[in-house]
């Protein structure tokens, strides 16, 4: 059984009641040191600003995977999540992910389309979309190869000096 429209409905008011409490707190709490006035406007402000740009976000997020099919999706989403244990502090692993799917995904794309995709018969348009794509994820791999490959160096990185010892004049 699914939910009704006035469920959806309480659901979303419900929620916006929890943030509208959260953000007087976080007014409440802020002391930015131009008074109350401006602490609750200001956290009134942000959290309509997070709340719009979530909402469209995931209201994007959601009309993509509709759109995209789900076995495939699943193997991406299950590689990019491979990728992310490997490399894995969160700091590293997410946005590694990320561009490795994203660059794996356009060169793998970009072959298939080569290779059994009727790239011959294409239009000029496709065919210039697919070649630009195919180089841009050629050169991210090569980037990404030479990145993990390269030893590098932490010479700029860490200046420890030890302390000059100093005795106290007599």
């Amino acid at each position: 059984m699914r939910p009704g429209p006035e469920a959806r409905r309480g659901a979303v008011w419900g929620t916006l009641a929890a943030a509208a409490v959260c953000t007087g707190i976080a007014g409440f709490y802020l002391r930015t040191g131009f008074g109350y006035a401006f602490d609750f406007g200001f956290a009134l402000a942000f959290a309509a600003v997070l709340i719009s740009l979530t909402a469209i976000v995931v209201a994007l997020l959601l009309t993509i995977a509709r759109k995209l099919p789900r076995m495939a999706t699943g193997w991406m989403v299950g590689a990019c999540t491979v990728v992310m244990l490997v490399f894995f502090p969160p700091q590293l692993g997410v946005p590694m992910a990320i561009v490795a799917g994203v660059v794996e995904g356009f060169l793998g794309a970009a072959i298939a389309t080569f290779v059994t995709g009727g790239f011959a018969r294409a239009a000029v348009s496709k065919k210039i979309v697919t070649v630009c794509l195919g180089l841009l994820a050629v050169a991210a791999n090569v980037s990404l190869v030479w990145l993990l490959a390269h030893q590098g160096s932490i010479d700029n990185i860490v200046s420890w000096r030890p302390r000059q010892i100093q005795c106290p004049p007599s």
